[in-house]
């Protein structure tokens, strides 16, 4: 099994457009309402292709894919600047992990891992920290924030499809002060 990780290609977003949306329907189909789950279905509508391409041309994104024998398996995005969340306090060198979705099926093979270490190679000359938003239910998602360094700074109430989930922000350093 050949993996490499690289920048995303405009060739690449189909396939990151249906790995977004089987991930979530996976993660969270227990967690959201069926008319979300069928909004999510339809990749489209739920990631649309316009979105991936602005953060392939931003320059304050580093989007990042995972491919295995040549296949987009997993992607990552790390903002900066005014493509971060409210959370993200880029004056004091913030970055956001603002997106890491792994293909269900390369779930705790590496993949994330690996994108995340690429992403913190990519960020790290410019970052003294790179934070992240996970829904609080998703003991998954934590758990490997955890695993990665990540720790747990705060919690804070977002919208989903209309409805209020709670988050959990985590922060991971690179330098101490």
């Amino acid at each position: 099994m050949g993996v490499k990780v690289r920048p995303a290609r405009r060739e690449d977003l189909r396939a990151v457009q249906r790995l977004v949306s089987d991930s979530w329907r996976v993660a969270y189909g227990d967690l959201l309402p069926p008319d979300a789950l069928a909004f999510i279905a339809d990749e489209e509508r739920f990631q649309p292709i316009e979105s991936l391409e602005y953060a392939l041309e931003s320059d304050d994104m580093d989007f990042l894919v995972a491919l295995v024998d040549g296949e987009v398996v997993g992607e990552g995005q790390f903002a900066t600047g005014s493509e971060t969340h409210a959370f993200v306090s880029p004056e004091d060198d913030e970055v956001q992990l603002q997106s890491l979705y792994v293909a269900p099926n390369h779930w705790r093979g590496g993949m994330g891992s690996r994108l995340v270490e690429a992403g913190f190679d990519t960020v790290r000359d410019d970052a003294d920290a790179v934070l992240v938003e996970a829904l609080a239910e998703n003991d998954d998602a934590r758990r490997f924030y955890r695993s990665m360094g990540f720790e747990k700074t705060g919690d804070r109430i977002i919208s989903l499809f209309g409805l209020p989930y709670r988050a959990t922000i985590m922060r991971r350093p690179f330098r101490t002060a």
